[in-house]
Protein backbone atom coordinates (compact mmCIF):
# COMPACT_ATOMS: atom_id res chain seq x y z
CA UNK A 1 0.00 0.00 0.00
CA UNK A 2 2.80 2.28 -0.03
CA UNK A 3 3.57 2.81 -3.50
CA UNK A 4 2.46 6.30 -5.43
CA UNK A 5 1.76 7.92 -1.86
CA UNK A 6 1.77 11.71 -3.08
CA UNK A 7 -0.80 14.42 -1.66
CA UNK A 8 -1.78 15.65 -5.16
CA UNK A 9 -5.27 15.47 -7.84
CA UNK A 10 -6.14 12.59 -9.23
CA UNK A 11 -7.08 12.18 -12.99
CA UNK A 12 -9.88 12.58 -14.59
CA UNK A 13 -10.16 9.31 -16.05
CA UNK A 14 -9.42 7.61 -12.91
CA UNK A 15 -11.91 8.82 -10.92
CA UNK A 16 -14.59 8.27 -13.62
CA UNK A 17 -13.30 4.51 -13.54
CA UNK A 18 -13.53 4.68 -9.65
CA UNK A 19 -16.93 6.23 -9.29
CA UNK A 20 -18.28 4.23 -12.15
CA UNK A 21 -17.75 0.42 -11.27
CA UNK A 22 -20.45 0.11 -8.77
CA UNK A 23 -22.55 1.67 -11.55
CA UNK A 24 -21.29 -0.54 -14.08
CA UNK A 25 -21.11 -3.52 -12.10
CA UNK A 26 -25.12 -3.41 -11.93
CA UNK A 27 -25.62 -2.26 -15.59
CA UNK A 28 -23.66 -5.34 -16.96
CA UNK A 29 -25.62 -7.61 -14.02
CA UNK A 30 -29.37 -5.98 -14.46
CA UNK A 31 -30.45 -7.67 -17.50
CA UNK A 32 -29.00 -10.88 -16.12
CA UNK A 33 -31.96 -11.07 -13.57
CA UNK A 34 -34.24 -13.57 -15.65
CA UNK A 35 -30.89 -15.78 -15.96
CA UNK A 36 -30.53 -16.34 -12.62
CA UNK A 37 -34.05 -17.08 -11.87
CA UNK A 38 -33.78 -20.37 -14.19
CA UNK A 39 -30.24 -20.82 -13.30
CA UNK A 40 -30.91 -21.06 -9.55
CA UNK A 41 -34.72 -21.84 -10.04
CA UNK A 42 -35.73 -19.12 -8.34
CA UNK A 43 -38.68 -16.31 -8.47
CA UNK A 44 -38.98 -13.31 -10.07
CA UNK A 45 -38.86 -11.41 -6.54
CA UNK A 46 -36.32 -13.46 -5.14
CA UNK A 47 -34.22 -12.28 -8.21
CA UNK A 48 -35.05 -8.56 -7.63
CA UNK A 49 -34.30 -8.63 -4.31
CA UNK A 50 -30.32 -9.32 -4.94
CA UNK A 51 -30.47 -5.83 -5.60
CA UNK A 52 -32.14 -4.44 -2.52
CA UNK A 53 -29.50 -6.44 -0.82
CA UNK A 54 -26.68 -5.42 -2.87
CA UNK A 55 -27.42 -1.58 -1.83
CA UNK A 56 -28.27 -2.65 1.93
CA UNK A 57 -24.73 -4.27 2.42
CA UNK A 58 -23.04 -1.26 0.43
CA UNK A 59 -24.89 1.30 2.35
CA UNK A 60 -22.81 -0.88 5.75
CA UNK A 61 -19.69 -0.77 3.39
CA UNK A 62 -19.59 2.97 2.77
CA UNK A 63 -19.80 3.22 7.04
CA UNK A 64 -16.90 1.48 6.89
CA UNK A 65 -15.05 2.71 4.35
CA UNK A 66 -15.33 6.46 4.78
CA UNK A 67 -14.18 6.02 8.81
CA UNK A 68 -11.38 3.73 7.34
CA UNK A 69 -9.90 6.14 5.04
CA UNK A 70 -10.30 8.73 7.59
CA UNK A 71 -7.89 6.92 10.29
CA UNK A 72 -5.56 4.75 7.77
CA UNK A 73 -5.88 6.70 4.36
CA UNK A 74 -7.74 6.65 0.82
CA UNK A 75 -5.13 4.10 -0.49
CA UNK A 76 -6.03 1.46 1.87
CA UNK A 77 -9.16 2.32 1.71
CA UNK A 78 -9.06 1.71 -2.09
CA UNK A 79 -6.98 -1.23 -2.20
CA UNK A 80 -8.75 -3.16 0.56
CA UNK A 81 -12.17 -2.74 -0.35
CA UNK A 82 -11.37 -3.67 -3.87
CA UNK A 83 -9.80 -6.55 -2.48
CA UNK A 84 -12.50 -7.95 -0.59
CA UNK A 85 -14.51 -7.39 -4.26
CA UNK A 86 -12.57 -9.61 -5.76
CA UNK A 87 -13.06 -12.14 -3.21
CA UNK A 88 -16.55 -11.68 -3.43
CA UNK A 89 -17.14 -11.92 -7.29
CA UNK A 90 -15.38 -15.06 -7.02
CA UNK A 91 -17.80 -16.44 -4.70
CA UNK A 92 -20.39 -15.14 -6.89
CA UNK A 93 -18.68 -17.12 -10.19
CA UNK A 94 -18.45 -20.40 -8.11
CA UNK A 95 -21.31 -20.20 -6.44
CA UNK A 96 -23.55 -24.05 -7.17
CA UNK A 97 -26.77 -22.35 -4.91
CA UNK A 98 -28.74 -19.53 -4.88
CA UNK A 99 -27.52 -18.66 -1.17
CA UNK A 100 -23.95 -18.72 -2.00
CA UNK A 101 -25.05 -16.61 -4.80
CA UNK A 102 -26.58 -14.18 -2.53
CA UNK A 103 -23.35 -13.79 0.01
CA UNK A 104 -20.98 -13.47 -2.44
CA UNK A 105 -23.34 -10.60 -3.86
CA UNK A 106 -23.04 -9.33 -0.28
CA UNK A 107 -19.29 -9.58 -0.35
CA UNK A 108 -18.39 -8.18 -3.32
CA UNK A 109 -21.36 -4.75 -2.43
CA UNK A 110 -19.36 -4.65 0.82
CA UNK A 111 -15.85 -4.37 -0.98
CA UNK A 112 -16.99 -2.36 -3.97
CA UNK A 113 -18.56 0.62 -1.44
CA UNK A 114 -14.97 1.82 -1.26
CA UNK A 115 -14.94 3.31 -4.75
CA UNK A 116 -17.84 5.33 -4.22
CA UNK A 117 -17.25 7.04 -0.72
CA UNK A 118 -13.44 7.02 -0.99
CA UNK A 119 -13.43 8.57 -4.35
CA UNK A 120 -15.51 11.44 -3.39
CA UNK A 121 -13.71 12.34 -0.14
CA UNK A 122 -11.12 12.54 -2.29
CA UNK A 123 -12.93 14.71 -5.14
CA UNK A 124 -13.90 17.23 -1.85
CA UNK A 125 -10.64 17.62 -0.40
CA UNK A 126 -8.60 17.94 -3.61
CA UNK A 127 -10.40 20.71 -5.14
CA UNK A 128 -11.61 23.59 -4.68
CA UNK A 129 -15.91 24.12 -3.80
CA UNK A 130 -15.79 26.03 -7.22
CA UNK A 131 -14.00 23.89 -8.96
CA UNK A 132 -15.70 20.53 -7.72
CA UNK A 133 -19.18 21.87 -8.59
CA UNK A 134 -18.11 21.84 -12.26
CA UNK A 135 -16.22 18.40 -11.89
CA UNK A 136 -18.85 17.05 -10.33
CA UNK A 137 -21.07 18.03 -13.45
CA UNK A 138 -18.12 16.82 -15.71
CA UNK A 139 -18.20 13.80 -13.81
CA UNK A 140 -21.89 13.01 -14.72
CA UNK A 141 -20.84 13.37 -18.37
CA UNK A 142 -18.61 11.16 -18.11
CA UNK A 143 -20.54 8.60 -16.06
CA UNK A 144 -23.11 9.00 -18.69
CA UNK A 145 -21.44 6.23 -20.92
CA UNK A 146 -21.92 3.75 -17.88
CA UNK A 147 -25.53 3.35 -17.85
CA UNK A 148 -25.97 3.37 -21.98
CA UNK A 149 -22.66 0.72 -22.62
CA UNK A 150 -23.54 -1.64 -18.91
CA UNK A 151 -26.85 -3.06 -20.36
CA UNK A 152 -26.13 -3.85 -23.69
CA UNK A 153 -23.07 -5.79 -23.19
CA UNK A 154 -24.59 -7.39 -19.87
CA UNK A 155 -27.44 -8.56 -21.99
CA UNK A 156 -25.31 -9.80 -25.14
CA UNK A 157 -23.25 -11.50 -22.94
CA UNK A 158 -25.94 -13.72 -21.06
CA UNK A 159 -27.96 -13.76 -24.41
CA UNK A 160 -24.98 -14.89 -26.52
CA UNK A 161 -22.61 -17.07 -24.67
CA UNK A 162 -23.99 -17.84 -20.71
CA UNK A 163 -24.96 -16.15 -17.08
CA UNK A 164 -21.15 -17.29 -15.82
CA UNK A 165 -19.09 -15.47 -18.91
CA UNK A 166 -20.81 -12.42 -17.32
CA UNK A 167 -19.50 -13.05 -13.84
CA UNK A 168 -16.00 -14.26 -14.80
CA UNK A 169 -15.60 -10.60 -16.64
CA UNK A 170 -16.92 -9.18 -13.48
CA UNK A 171 -14.27 -10.39 -11.51
CA UNK A 172 -11.49 -9.75 -14.36
CA UNK A 173 -12.68 -6.27 -14.34
CA UNK A 174 -12.36 -5.78 -10.59
CA UNK A 175 -8.83 -7.21 -10.64
CA UNK A 176 -7.63 -4.69 -13.44
CA UNK A 177 -9.17 -1.52 -11.96
CA UNK A 178 -7.24 -2.89 -8.58
CA UNK A 179 -4.21 -2.79 -10.35
CA UNK A 180 -4.94 0.44 -11.72
CA UNK A 181 -5.50 2.02 -8.49
CA UNK A 182 -2.32 1.05 -6.87
CA UNK A 183 -0.52 2.48 -9.61
CA UNK A 184 -2.35 5.07 -10.06
CA UNK A 185 -3.94 6.24 -7.20
CA UNK A 186 -2.62 9.56 -5.65
CA UNK A 187 -3.03 9.61 -1.03
CA UNK A 188 -4.50 13.00 -0.74
CA UNK A 189 -5.80 12.71 3.35
CA UNK A 190 -2.59 14.88 5.02
CA UNK A 191 -2.01 12.90 8.61
CA UNK A 192 -1.24 15.95 10.39
CA UNK A 193 -4.32 17.85 9.65
CA UNK A 194 -6.41 14.41 10.38
CA UNK A 195 -9.08 15.69 12.60
CA UNK A 196 -10.20 14.02 16.02
CA UNK A 197 -13.97 13.41 15.69
CA UNK A 198 -15.91 10.44 16.61
CA UNK A 199 -18.67 9.14 14.48
CA UNK A 200 -21.04 9.91 16.62
CA UNK A 201 -20.25 14.27 17.16
CA UNK A 202 -20.44 14.02 13.57
CA UNK A 203 -23.33 11.44 13.25
CA UNK A 204 -25.41 14.16 15.47
CA UNK A 205 -24.25 17.33 13.10
CA UNK A 206 -25.40 15.47 10.08
CA UNK A 207 -28.92 14.64 11.67
CA UNK A 208 -29.29 18.67 12.97
CA UNK A 209 -28.53 19.69 9.17
CA UNK A 210 -32.08 19.27 7.60
CA UNK A 211 -30.19 20.31 3.98
CA UNK A 212 -28.55 16.81 4.64
CA UNK A 213 -31.21 14.65 4.92
CA UNK A 214 -33.23 16.37 1.31
CA UNK A 215 -29.80 16.40 -0.62
CA UNK A 216 -29.77 12.94 0.51
CA UNK A 217 -33.07 11.99 0.01
CA UNK A 218 -32.75 13.34 -3.86
CA UNK A 219 -29.53 11.38 -4.46
CA UNK A 220 -31.46 8.43 -3.16
CA UNK A 221 -34.70 8.66 -5.03
CA UNK A 222 -32.25 9.76 -8.54
CA UNK A 223 -30.30 6.57 -8.64
CA UNK A 224 -33.14 4.23 -7.24
CA UNK A 225 -35.43 5.31 -10.18
CA UNK A 226 -32.03 3.63 -12.88
CA UNK A 227 -31.96 0.62 -10.71
CA UNK A 228 -35.62 0.20 -9.89
CA UNK A 229 -35.50 0.58 -13.78
CA UNK A 230 -33.14 -1.91 -14.54
CA UNK A 231 -34.73 -4.89 -12.08
CA UNK A 232 -38.62 -3.73 -13.85
CA UNK A 233 -38.29 -2.95 -17.54
CA UNK A 234 -36.39 -6.30 -18.66
CA UNK A 235 -39.25 -8.25 -17.04
CA UNK A 236 -42.73 -5.54 -18.66
CA UNK A 237 -41.03 -5.28 -22.04
CA UNK A 238 -40.69 -8.91 -22.41
CA UNK A 239 -44.22 -9.70 -21.46
CA UNK A 240 -45.48 -6.67 -23.37
CA UNK A 241 -43.47 -5.60 -26.31
CA UNK A 242 -41.57 -9.27 -26.98
CA UNK A 243 -38.23 -6.95 -26.69
CA UNK A 244 -34.95 -9.20 -26.31
CA UNK A 245 -32.78 -8.71 -23.22
CA UNK A 246 -30.38 -7.31 -25.94
CA UNK A 247 -32.73 -4.66 -27.97
CA UNK A 248 -34.09 -3.61 -24.04
CA UNK A 249 -30.15 -3.09 -23.20
CA UNK A 250 -29.73 -0.89 -26.53
CA UNK A 251 -32.51 1.58 -24.91
CA UNK A 252 -29.41 2.58 -22.50
CA UNK A 253 -28.27 4.79 -25.22
CA UNK A 254 -30.68 6.67 -25.48
CA UNK A 255 -30.61 7.51 -21.61
CA UNK A 256 -26.73 7.84 -21.61
CA UNK A 257 -27.29 10.43 -24.20
CA UNK A 258 -29.95 12.02 -21.91
CA UNK A 259 -27.55 12.13 -19.37
CA UNK A 260 -24.91 13.94 -20.64
CA UNK A 261 -27.10 16.44 -22.04
CA UNK A 262 -28.72 16.99 -18.87
CA UNK A 263 -25.08 17.02 -17.07
CA UNK A 264 -23.99 19.54 -19.97
CA UNK A 265 -26.94 21.84 -19.28
CA UNK A 266 -26.03 21.64 -15.81
CA UNK A 267 -23.19 23.36 -16.46
CA UNK A 268 -24.64 25.98 -18.38
CA UNK A 269 -27.44 26.65 -15.71
CA UNK A 270 -24.35 26.87 -13.18
CA UNK A 271 -23.11 30.18 -14.99
CA UNK A 272 -26.68 31.72 -14.19
CA UNK A 273 -28.31 30.25 -11.90
CA UNK A 274 -27.80 28.44 -7.87
CA UNK A 275 -28.05 24.96 -7.80
CA UNK A 276 -30.97 24.63 -5.63
CA UNK A 277 -32.70 26.61 -8.40
CA UNK A 278 -31.71 23.97 -10.92
CA UNK A 279 -32.23 21.03 -9.13
CA UNK A 280 -35.97 22.26 -9.25
CA UNK A 281 -36.15 22.53 -12.67
CA UNK A 282 -34.19 18.71 -12.71
CA UNK A 283 -37.32 17.16 -10.65
CA UNK A 284 -39.99 18.97 -12.60
CA UNK A 285 -38.38 17.59 -15.60
CA UNK A 286 -38.48 14.26 -14.06
CA UNK A 287 -41.62 14.79 -13.39
CA UNK A 288 -43.34 15.28 -16.55
CA UNK A 289 -41.09 12.24 -17.94
CA UNK A 290 -42.82 10.14 -14.95
CA UNK A 291 -46.39 11.42 -16.13
CA UNK A 292 -45.35 10.45 -20.04
CA UNK A 293 -44.63 7.03 -18.72
CA UNK A 294 -48.08 6.76 -17.16
CA UNK A 295 -49.86 7.75 -19.99
CA UNK A 296 -48.11 5.54 -22.30
CA UNK A 297 -48.92 2.93 -19.75
CA UNK A 298 -52.56 3.17 -20.52
CA UNK A 299 -52.28 2.49 -24.34
CA UNK A 300 -49.21 0.22 -24.25
CA UNK A 301 -46.70 2.39 -26.62
CA UNK A 302 -42.48 1.24 -26.48
CA UNK A 303 -41.63 4.02 -28.03
CA UNK A 304 -44.20 6.48 -25.59
CA UNK A 305 -42.56 4.23 -22.75
CA UNK A 306 -39.04 4.82 -23.71
CA UNK A 307 -39.23 8.14 -24.56
CA UNK A 308 -40.59 9.15 -20.84
CA UNK A 309 -37.81 7.41 -19.31
CA UNK A 310 -35.58 9.25 -20.95
CA UNK A 311 -36.82 12.41 -20.24
CA UNK A 312 -36.66 11.10 -16.43
CA UNK A 313 -33.32 10.38 -16.88
CA UNK A 314 -32.57 13.67 -18.37
CA UNK A 315 -33.91 15.41 -15.53
CA UNK A 316 -32.30 13.47 -12.72
CA UNK A 317 -29.42 14.06 -14.50
CA UNK A 318 -30.42 18.02 -14.01
CA UNK A 319 -30.04 17.22 -10.47
CA UNK A 320 -28.29 14.78 -9.27
CA UNK A 321 -24.47 16.50 -9.48
CA UNK A 322 -26.13 19.94 -7.73
CA UNK A 323 -27.39 17.25 -4.79
CA UNK A 324 -24.00 15.41 -4.33
CA UNK A 325 -21.71 19.17 -4.71
CA UNK A 326 -23.53 20.66 -1.74
CA UNK A 327 -24.86 17.65 0.41
CA UNK A 328 -21.88 18.43 2.85
CA UNK A 329 -20.87 21.60 2.33
CA UNK A 330 -20.08 22.85 6.53
CA UNK A 331 -18.32 19.59 6.66
CA UNK A 332 -14.76 20.11 5.04
CA UNK A 333 -13.19 18.95 8.23
CA UNK A 334 -14.61 15.73 8.65
CA UNK A 335 -15.22 14.73 4.78
CA UNK A 336 -14.04 11.07 5.42
CA UNK A 337 -16.56 10.28 8.08
CA UNK A 338 -19.67 12.28 6.78
CA UNK A 339 -19.14 10.98 3.47
CA UNK A 340 -19.36 7.59 4.91
CA UNK A 341 -22.67 8.21 7.34
CA UNK A 342 -24.09 10.27 4.74
CA UNK A 343 -23.57 7.52 1.87
CA UNK A 344 -24.99 4.71 4.61
CA UNK A 345 -28.11 6.92 4.67
CA UNK A 346 -29.11 7.43 1.07
CA UNK A 347 -27.88 3.93 0.35
CA UNK A 348 -30.00 2.73 2.89
CA UNK A 349 -32.65 4.33 1.25
CA UNK A 350 -31.78 3.45 -2.44
CA UNK A 351 -31.96 -0.50 -0.99
CA UNK A 352 -35.82 0.27 0.81
CA UNK A 353 -36.91 2.13 -2.59
CA UNK A 354 -35.61 -0.57 -4.68
CA UNK A 355 -37.03 -2.98 -2.21
CA UNK A 356 -40.48 -1.64 -2.61
CA UNK A 357 -40.73 -1.70 -6.26
CA UNK A 358 -39.32 -5.53 -5.92
CA UNK A 359 -42.48 -6.07 -3.51
CA UNK A 360 -44.69 -3.86 -5.28
CA UNK A 361 -44.27 -6.07 -8.63
CA UNK A 362 -47.13 -7.67 -10.18
CA UNK A 363 -46.41 -7.12 -13.84
CA UNK A 364 -48.20 -4.26 -14.80
CA UNK A 365 -46.44 -1.65 -17.25
CA UNK A 366 -48.48 1.38 -14.80
CA UNK A 367 -46.94 0.70 -11.32
CA UNK A 368 -43.49 2.06 -12.41
CA UNK A 369 -44.44 5.14 -14.07
CA UNK A 370 -46.82 5.91 -11.28
CA UNK A 371 -43.89 4.98 -8.46
CA UNK A 372 -41.84 7.67 -10.40
CA UNK A 373 -44.80 9.95 -10.43
CA UNK A 374 -44.96 10.07 -6.69
CA UNK A 375 -41.09 10.15 -6.11
CA UNK A 376 -41.12 13.15 -8.22
CA UNK A 377 -43.85 14.86 -6.87
CA UNK A 378 -41.91 14.32 -3.16
CA UNK A 379 -39.14 15.86 -5.19
CA UNK A 380 -40.44 18.85 -6.52
CA UNK A 381 -42.13 19.87 -2.82
CA UNK A 382 -38.74 19.41 -1.31
CA UNK A 383 -37.36 21.74 -4.02
CA UNK A 384 -39.72 24.61 -3.47
CA UNK A 385 -38.92 24.17 0.21
CA UNK A 386 -35.25 24.54 0.15
CA UNK A 387 -35.77 27.38 -2.11
CA UNK A 388 -37.73 29.30 0.32
CA UNK A 389 -36.03 28.23 3.18
CA UNK A 390 -32.56 29.57 2.05
CA UNK A 391 -34.77 32.79 0.51
CA UNK A 392 -33.40 32.18 -3.43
Amino acid sequence: MRKNIVNSEPTFLLIIILLGFPQLHEALFAPSLQHVMQTFSVSANSAQNTISIYFLVFACGVLFWGTYSDSHGRRPAMMYGLSIYLIGASLVFIASNFTLFVMGRAILAFGIATTSVTTQTILREAFSPNVRNQLFSKVSVGLAFVPGLGPILGGFIVERYTLYSLLALLVVLGLSILVLAYNKLPETRIQEDLPKNSVLKVFLRLVRTPTVWIYGFFIAVMNAVMSCYYVEAPIILQAFFNRSLTEIGSYSVFFAISTILGALLTQMLLKHYKPERIMLIGNIVFGLGSLTMVFASHNPSLVFYIAGMIVVRFGTAISLSNAISLALNGFEDVYGTAGSLFSLGYYLCISLLVRIMAKLHTGSMLLMPRYFLVLASTLIILSIYTLKSKKL
